[in-house]
């Protein structure tokens, strides 16, 4: 009922381990006995009774996948140059391709479409997230529904929420970008916090421009940070603002309209509005 095995092959690897309990049995798999005389482990030279389409995989008759759910139209697939780490959870519907890396104990959630990228050990991915040339250290939390493009590094225990997309950009360990954000050409420190609506205006029309958040920075919702600037250690920027000069550490910086409050002025438009229709 359990076949725990590892094995590498075309030259990649998968490296990890596949764990079937009952699986192809409840499933009605056709199976196979085999005999593995490269394994290793207490294993060694025993004679297995595995699922068919495992076998092809083996064999490289047909790419990797992992079948989920009552219907076969859902499964994982995975490339034979992908390394997985153990105990790591593919949900369905998943793609890993390409020179991807997967630490241990990582939980890929459904529709999740990783290439070219490394991931530490127990870092999250929440469903539907995408991944291109990134890297993601230890302990992360990513989506749903966030991207990262090319160039792009989450450091550890950082978070990256829903629809986010990073571009070019490094952010730093502990810090979060939380939900409705674009992070491009952009370093960020330490323990930042970037509040919903951010965007780093990193293109003029000709070229882009760097930012840089440092340590402990806090910006408010709703704010636009038009590069090239830097946020200082543990400054402030208020929400709804439009930064376009460097804030010194320590510093609050707030830049908005000022607001106007007409008490009354409703009730005398809807007096005018009805005086007009007599």
């Amino acid at each position: 009922d359990i076949f725990n095995p590892r094995w590498s092959y075309g030259g990649g690897k998968l490296a990890g381990e596949l764990l079937f309990v009952n699986y192809a049995r409840t499933y009605k798999f056709p199976m196979s006995i085999v005999r593995f005389h490269n394994s290793y482990g207490p294993r060694m030279g025993q004679e297995h009774v595995i699922p068919e389409f495992l076998l092809r995989i083996i064999r490289k008759e047909e790419p990797f996948r992992i079948f989920g759910g009552k219907e076969t139209r859902s499964f994982c697939y995975v490339d034979d140059t992908v390394s997985v780490g153990s105990d790591t959870v593919l949900a369905p519907g998943i793609v890993l391709e390409g020179a991807t890396v997967i630490g241990a104990g990582c939980a890929i959630g459904l529709g999740c479409h990783v290439s070219d990228s490394r991931l530490g050990d127990r870092v999250t991915l929440k469903p539907y997230c995408v991944l291109t040339e990134a890297i993601v250290e230890d302990e992360a939390t990513l989506g749903p529904f966030c991207h990262l493009r090319p160039l792009s590094l989450v450091g550890a225990r950082a978070k990256i929420g829903n629809f986010v997309e990073l571009k070019k950009s490094r952010i730093g360990r502990g810090s979060k970008v939380p939900h409705l954000s674009y992070v491009g050409d952009a370093t960020v420190g330490e323990d930042v916090n970037v509040g919903a609506g951010t965007i780093t205006c990193n293109y003029d029309g000709v070229a882009k421009h760097e930012t840089r958040i440092e340590n402990g920075a806090f910006i408010g919702t709703n704010t636009s940070l038009v590069a090239p600037l830097t946020i200082g250690e543990g400054a402030y920027v208020g929400a709804g603002s439009t930064i376009t000069k460097d804030v010194p550490p320590g510093a609050l910086a707030v830049a908005r309209g000022k607001q106007v409050t007409k008490a009354g002025w409703a009730a005398r438009r809807k007096q005018k509005k009805k005086a007009s229709h007599k």
